[in-house]
């Protein structure tokens, strides 16, 4: 039995908009003047209601330091009454009987949750969970991301292990449940992620593996 992981990948330059003033905030987006901050490559392994998200800052605009950076990584929002729980490296949200949680599994983070009054029609508020970082050129960050309903709640996080070969990388993942996969993540020569292939089920007795190279 191989267990299937989705698998998404993608590296993009992330930029501020300087946005131009007076116009609606809805629609095809709004214009302004954008500033490039750098590259981010971002890797999804999605398996039911948790995801495993990796973050690499792969680069930095001219004139931009990691000093002037944070990295943030968010989560899915939830409308509705609920509660927030912030702890050291999570932080939970909870609407309309739905959850939403994000655990650090690499980089640390400080984690907090931004609450909107009035950010949607399903209810209000809206509640995000986040964690943030600070910036460092082509280090890891990996954190869960989970939504499910209330009754689904107070399961371990994932445990994860990277493992960098060349052009490859290696993800050994625990998940919440307990089963363990190991997917792979091509990259080509410039360390774009531009692929995944095989996925398959790890040991199912102990943790992921967990180690670095070169």
């Amino acid at each position: 039995g191989e267990t299937r992981v989705g698998v998404a990948a993608s590296t993009a330059l992330a930029h501020w908009v300087e946005v131009d003033p007076g116009q609606r905030d809805y629609g095809a987006g709004r214009t302004g003047r954008f500033r490039p901050a750098g590259h981010l490559t971002v890797v999804s392994l999605v398996r039911g209601a948790w995801e495993v998200r990796l973050v690499r800052l792969d680069d930095l605009a001219d004139g931009t330091t990691e000093a002037d950076l944070r990295l943030r990584v968010g989560g899915w929002p939830v409308a509705g009454d609920g509660a927030d729980n912030v702890l050291a490296g999570s932080a939970t949200a909870t609407g309309a009987g739905l959850t939403s949680r994000l655990v650090s599994l690499r980089g640390g983070g400080v984690a907090g949750v931004t609450r909107v009054e009035d950010g949607s029609p399903l209810g209000r508020p809206v509640r995000v969970p986040w964690l943030d970082h600070p910036a460092s050129v082509g280090a890891w960050l990996v954190a869960l991301v989970e939504l499910t309903g209330a009754s689904q709640t107070g399961r371990p996080p994932a445990q994860v292990g990277l493992d960098i070969a060349g052009r490859g990388l290696w993800v050994c993942i625990g998940w919440p449940d307990g089963l363990h996969t190991r997917t792979r993540v091509d990259l080509d020569a410039s360390g774009e992620a531009v692929a995944a292939t095989r996925r398959q089920p790890g040991p199912h007795g102990g943790p992921p593996i967990s180690k670095e190279k070169g």
